[in-house]
């Protein structure tokens, strides 16, 4: 139930219905945390933080933001890690820090070492003019797809043949 409730939250974000998001990522989080699924806990708390600054609940933000913090610190996904970075980022430049040269590249950076072009889509367009930063999505290079090697015998399956054994 967890995960179909991060789900639903991912689409609500890809619609636009932050406040609909709010709600699936929130019981999300509440059911990962019942199991004790740090993996998961993490991409969810994650999620609730990225949906409170766009919708800036800051007290939201400010009261979640500890635990998911010291959470993703010691959770080896670095897209998680470069993530929260930019969240944080956002939110402290809403608390009036002002940002220099070193964060700006920092922030590039992070930005390619996230390993999810949908992320790093929707980071861009929710806070890259906030943080005045130039990041151009990555070119995606088309990948060959190689023809599975059952696909050939499928092919020269005869089909009529089969309907009048009724299979």
């Amino acid at each position: 139930m967890a995960n179909i409730e991060n789900n639903l939250g991912v689409i609500a974000m890809e619609i636009d219905t932050p406040d609909i998001a709010e709600a699936h990522f929130g019981e999300a989080l509440t059911k990962y945390q019942s199991k004790s699924n740090r993996s998961s806990n993490v991409t969810s708390g994650i999620n609730l933080l990225f949906v409170f600054l766009i919708q800036d609940q800051q007290l939201n933000y400010r009261r979640l933001s500890p635990s998911m913090t010291r959470l993703t610190e010691v959770f080896p996904n670095v897209t998680r890690q470069n993530t929260l970075f930019w969240l944080n980022t956002v939110f402290q430049i809403r608390q009036g820090l002002v940002l220099n040269e070193q964060i700006k590249t920092q922030l590039e950076d992070s930005f390619y070492k996230i390993n999810d072009s949908k992320l790093q889509f929707s980071l861009k367009k929710h806070f890259a003019k906030e943080l005045n930063v130039n990041v151009p999505l990555p070119i995606k290079i088309p990948q060959q797809q190689s023809i599975p090697l059952w696909f050939n015998e499928i092919n020269q399956c005869d089909w009529e043949q089969l309907k009048k054994h009724k299979i």
